[in-house]
């Protein structure tokens, strides 16, 4: 899709699938959009970009990236959906903004995020999305929700790279 402006974006409904098995259940707590699921988006809406402009026709893998902030939870409740602005660097990185439809406000904000294409013979033991979703549980804050009950909650992530398989 094109924005108001002209620049490529991606739109992603968010489902309450998107936060299966990462919030309780329980009830009065919100379903939210995981973290590691927004930066999934971003990596997905940059790939199709790059598929549509000819730049590749192979699927792209997370190398890293240098800042991301999570600044306002999305629901995930099917109704809710999510802008994905991603902005080449010129480097070979890109910045990711991601925005809450209707009002634009920013939900999360990536920078400098790395990317490659894979390898047509490659498969991973483990997928970039599973690899962050390791890390964000392992770098986590807690919140407590007003029944007193745990709310995982990443804020922000500093500068992270996913070691490929193979490279030493």
């Amino acid at each position: 899709a094109l924005d108001e402006d002209g620049e490529q974006i991606g739109i992603l409904t968010v489902t309450p699938e998107h936060a299966e098995g990462h919030f309780s259940e329980k009830k009065g707590l919100p379903r939210i959009l995981p973290g590691h699921i927004q930066i999934s988006a971003a990596i997905e809406t940059i790939g199709m970009i790059e598929r549509q402009l000819g730049n590749t026709r192979r699927d792209l893998r997370l190398i890293g990236f240098d800042h991301a902030v999570f600044l306002r939870p999305v629901l995930a409740n099917g109704s809710s959906k999510i802008i994905v602005k991603p902005t080449s660097n010129g480097d070979g990185t890109y910045n990711v903004e991601l925005l809450r439809e209707g009002d634009s406000e920013s939900v999360a904000s990536i920078n400098k995020l790395r990317l490659r294409r894979s390898d047509e013979t490659e498969k991973e033991d483990f997928s970039g999305n599973q690899l962050l979703e390791g890390a964000f549980q392992t770098l986590g804050l807690v919140g407590l929700d007003s029944s007193g009950d745990n709310l995982p909650l990443l804020l922000e992530i500093g500068r992270t790279d996913i070691v490929r398989p193979g490279i030493k």
